[in-house]
């Protein structure tokens, strides 16, 4: 399984059908679902932000690059975009 523990396990924890897990089984569940501990312990799902921040983490700096180039191509058009809206209405 790719989260390293069993099918089973997975069922019975998202069925409510046990709240009990060992420690490394935890970890690997939350990691899995790129949940903080604290998030998979309390059932709160990671938000965007959170969720994003451990995902960037995971990336080599190359890859990085690319999705900040991106990114930030993005924002400009976006800014771009914004302005002809402002000017157009005026």
């Amino acid at each position: 399984m790719e989260a390293g523990v069993s099918y089973e396990q997975l069922k019975k924890l998202k069925q409510g059908q046990t709240r009990t897990t060992n420690v490394e089984d935890a970890i690997k569940v939350a990691n899995y679902f790129d949940l903080t501990i604290e998030q998979f312990i309390s059932g709160v799902e990671a938000s965007g932000p959170d969720r994003l921040v451990r995902i960037l983490d995971q990336l080599s700096p190359a890859a990085l690059d690319v999705l900040t180039n991106a990114a930030n191509a993005q924002l400009a058009s976006e800014t771009a975009a914004s302005g002809k809206s402002d000017e157009d209405a005026q």
